[in-house]
């Protein structure tokens, strides 16, 4: 009887052991590829997972914990092109980014009136007026 419950509590063991995935932790700095700031408030996040995610701390640093295996991590930050980094997760890595700006090209823009329209949206200066007529007087409660 005892070997049987001895049995069943080492194979119960084991596969709990199976059954439980192992993780491995990613850290490093995110920097301005540029000025090497670092890149305070940046998000790093899984694909797999997006809500798995951290914001780089004041120091630059960051730090998250995903489980073992093939994941695409985003080093993302607003203003700067997104990183993309596929990883092969077997144990804890140090991965360090350096984000660069994105390319803004803004053509010339110009901004015309209309002389023909004038100013026919005004006619007259006052401000804050109301026209009621004597049936909507008269409608109104009396105190």
């Amino acid at each position: 009887m005892y070997r049987y419950l001895l049995l069943v509590l080492v194979g119960s063991i084991q596969f709990l052991s199976l059954g439980a995935q192992k993780k491995a932790t990613i850290s490093g700095t995110v920097k301005d590829a540029k000025n090497g700031e670092v890149m305070t408030g940046a998000v790093i996040y899984s694909l797999a997972d997006p809500q798995n995610g951290v914001s780089v701390n004041a120091y630059g640093f960051y730090s998250l914990t995903l489980p073992s295996g093939r994941d695409t991590v985003i080093a993302q930050y607003l203003g700067y092109d997104k990183k993309m980094l596929i990883l092969n997760l077997s144990k804890d890595t140090i991965i360090n980014f350096s984000m660069g700006e994105v390319a803004r090209n803004i053509g010339e823009v110009v901004v015309q009136a209309d002389k023909e329209k004038g100013n026919q949206n005004v006619t007259s200066a006052q401000m804050g007026a109301i026209t009621l007529t004597t049936k909507e007087i008269d409608k109104i409660p009396v105190v």
